[in-house]
C-alpha cells in the first residue's frame, strides 16, 4: 500500500481564485492553526485575505480535518457567525 506524503500543500500566490473578492455576503473562514496538510498561512489566511469583510475563525491545535477533530468548537463558530 502507497503511503501519503505529509509535506505541506504550497500554492503559489497567484493560484488564489479572483472569484474570491467577488464574493458579498457575510463570509465566515474556518481553520485550524496546527494543519499540516493544508497550512493556515496559504489557504484560510489568503481566503479571508480575498474575501472583503470575512470573519476569521482560526482554532487553535486544530490540525486538517478540524470539523471532525474540533466538532464541538466548529459548530460552535458556525452557529454563532449564523445567530448574527
Amino acid at each position: 500500500m502507497p503511503t501519503r506524503s505529509r509535506r505541506p500543500l504550497r500554492l503559489p500566490p497567484s493560484a488564489a481564485p479572483a472569484d474570491l473578492t467577488k464574493i458579498t455576503v457575510p463570509t465566515l473562514v474556518i481553520h485550524g492553526d496546527s494543519d499540516a496538510i493544508v497550512p493556515f498561512e496559504v489557504s484560510g489566511h489568503r481566503t479571508h485575505a480575498f474575501i472583503a469583510g470575512s470573519e476569521l475563525a482560526l482554532i487553535k491545535d486544530a490540525p486538517h480535518g478540524v470539523t471532525v477533530s474540533r466538532k464541538e468548537e466548529w459548530n460552535r463558530r458556525v452557529l454563532a457567525f449564523l445567530a448574527k
